[in-house]
């Protein structure tokens, strides 16, 4: 028996504001040293009373020796002398307030006794009256008997989705990135990616910041009525209000929109006259083609179709006989070009075109002459060509444009094609020389495969003191002998 005066307790006891709980890593719980005269039954209570973030308290419990020891050196070591613990003697068995398995203990066991001495039904820690104070060892004591105050534990608290947030505290407890519902709800995120101030999850046009609903036009397209018809302009296959070729007739009676002298495609179709030029009952849009670069051989005899011997790259040879030559008139039939390709390859597919994607093309730059489609074989893959581009003496260029995919960005888009030192062209006065690698910038097709697939421009950029007009919408006369068509999509 370590202790023979007897207290007597007062009826009422009081406990002083406490230190913060103490997190022990090694198992995840919280302990603290609560001072104040106490019986041990009481301090059961007082600790089943206590919570700490949510999580209630129990007299602490020591299953391990490293528990026993962190609690004395970081509870205030000696500080703790005196204080109840969680264990008490049921029916001649030591046991634990929490029901754990009684399986460590740490009883003083020295300096002329040993515990537990049979005086007590209850633990404290104790310093077997040494000097200095060695704590961190066990006495039973009486249960009834006021001791200097208890140490309390809190278990693990609960945090399910490991967000920090105890599940207590978190109306969100299975979801790590909240701890509120928000607008959309748990496990569902609040983003708005568009910013047009609609939680995606409520958003069914999630990247339009112009519409929450698709509407009739589907997200990303306005549902715009242009000419005020009732029909929404991307299902209204006429306007109105157009009449692109300036012949008289709208656009939505005219059968040939973008050909000021036809309103009936006829047998060669719009942008191409219905003309025999050889006279040979054929016309000039079906008769052969010779060099099977997509031309008529009437196109290719000259501005006025009407030469045989016409020799646009001079070199001797008439160009509708050269498959790496083709000579044929812009989109408006206002003039007449001739491209060049490398002895050994082909010019296929050869066309004059409009403006392509009129509505997002470059603002400052003048395309008087339309756009050029053509594609070249015969390229070993892979391989780096020059073809050349010849325009009447009179014209000259300061720009070159394509629309089309890039390595870098898949979708049709406008971009300068300069040269920059591999793929681009460059322009000297009205000779274009552009420089292809099959595969690479320039080439549409993006594969290596032996074939260069172009269509682009050459244009001037208008100076910023101009006007400042939008780049022609491209009105004008006539195709050429090739197809001809007036805008790429």
């Amino acid at each position: 028996m370590k202790k023979t005066i007897v207290i007597i307790l007062a009826s009422f006891f009081s406990l002083p504001v406490c230190a913060e709980p103490i997190l022990n890593p090694n198992n995840g719980h919280y302990y603290e040293r609560i001072t104040g005269d106490i019986t041990w039954t009481d301090a059961k209570s007082a600790a089943e009373g206590m919570s700490n973030m949510c999580v209630n308290g129990h007299l602490a419990t020591i299953t391990s020796d490293e528990e026993n020891w962190w609690m004395v050196e970081n509870l205030g070591g000696e500080l703790i002398l005196d204080h109840w613990l969680g264990g008490y003697l049921d029916e001649g068995n030591w046991k634990w307030v929490t029901g754990e398995p009684w399986d460590y203990t740490n009883w003083w066991d020295g300096y002329g006794w040993t515990e537990p001495s049979g005086d007590g039904d209850a633990i404290e820690f104790d310093d077997a009256e040494q000097s200095p104070p060695i704590p961190g060892y066990w006495n039973d004591l009486d249960k009834n008997r006021a001791e200097k105050g208890f140490i309390v534990e809190f278990d693990q608290i609960p945090d399910t989705d490991g967000d920090g947030t105890p599940d207590c505290m978190d109306n969100c407890p299975n979801d790590q990135n909240k701890i509120e519902p928000g607008v959309c709800g748990c496990g569902i995120s609040d983003n708005d990616k568009d910013l047009d101030g609609t939680p995606d999850c409520n958003d069914n046009c999630s990247s339009d910041p112009n519409k929450t609903q698709p509407g009739v036009c589907g997200c990303g397209i306005a549902d715009t009525d242009s000419d005020g018809d009732s029909i929404p302009d991307c299902n209204d296959d006429c306007d109105n209000l157009i009449d692109a070729d300036g012949d008289g007739i709208n656009d939505c009676e005219d059968l040939c929109p973008y050909d000021p002298n036809k309103t009936q495609p006829g047998t060669c179709g719009c942008s191409i006259a219905d003309i025999d030029s050889d006279e040979d009952g054929t016309f000039d849009c079906m008769d052969s083609n010779d060099d099977d670069d997509g031309l008529p051989d009437g196109e290719e005899q000259g501005p006025d179709r009407n030469n045989p011997n016409y020799d646009g790259n001079g070199d001797g040879i008439a160009d509708y006989v050269q498959g790496n030559v083709a000579s044929f008139h812009t989109y408006n039939d206002q003039n007449y070009i001739t491209i060049v390709s490398p002895s050994g390859t082909s010019i296929k597919n050869c066309k004059a075109v409009n403006i392509p994607s009129v509505s997002n093309s470059p603002q400052d730059v003048d395309f008087t002459h339309g756009f050029f489609g053509f594609s070249i074989d015969g390229v070993a893959p892979g391989d780096a060509i020059t073809a050349t581009m010849y325009f009447p003496a009179r014209e000259s260029f300061n720009t070159y444009f394509k629309y089309g995919p890039t390595p870098d960005n898949p979708i049709n888009h406008w971009y300068e094609f300069l040269h920059d030192g591999q793929t681009g062209v460059n322009i000297n006065g009205n000779v274009i020389t552009l420089h292809f690698v099959d595969g690479m910038r320039g080439d549409d097709d993006l594969t290596t495969n032996g074939t260069i697939s172009d269509i682009g421009a050459p244009g001037v950029i208008i100076d910023s003191g101009d006007s400042g007009a939008p780049v022609d919408s491209g009105s004008g006369g006539g195709g050429g002998g090739c197809f001809i068509s007036t805008t790429v999509d």
